[in-house]
């Protein structure tokens, strides 16, 4: 079963208007797909989560993510899916709509980080 802040994540890719793909992730996170890109949340050992893209939908059949950013677990979980989200919108959302490329934003993103 999937942690809460898997859980809020995904549905917050949904209320986004993120599609969910039939792809899932290495913990079986569900892999969606906003434009040309494809994103998960994944979570590594106890206190660390990753959001993480794939360029192309065969990268993401094949696992092969690049991680977007690197999150802790503080006292709370609240204030890291806030984190995530606020993310989210700023790396994905809006740069997805104003970016003259994929790469474009990906390595805006990347170099932001």
């Amino acid at each position: 079963m999937l942690d809460i802040v898997i859980q809020a994540i995904e549905a917050f890719f949904l209320e986004q208007g993120l599609l969910e793909t039939e792809l899932r992730g290495y913990g079986n996170e569900i892999i969606f797909k906003y434009k040309d890109g494809y994103y998960m949340i994944s979570r590594g050992g106890a206190n660390d989560y990753y959001l993480e893209d794939a360029e192309t939908l065969e990268e993401a059949r094949n696992k092969v993510f690049e991680d977007m950013g690197a999150y802790t677990i503080g006292p709370g979980a609240n204030s890291l899916i806030a984190e995530i989200k606020k993310d989210i919108i700023k790396y994905i959302l809006k740069n997805k709509t104003n970016a003259t490329s994929d790469t474009e934003t990906t390595t805006a993103f990347r170099y932001a980080n």
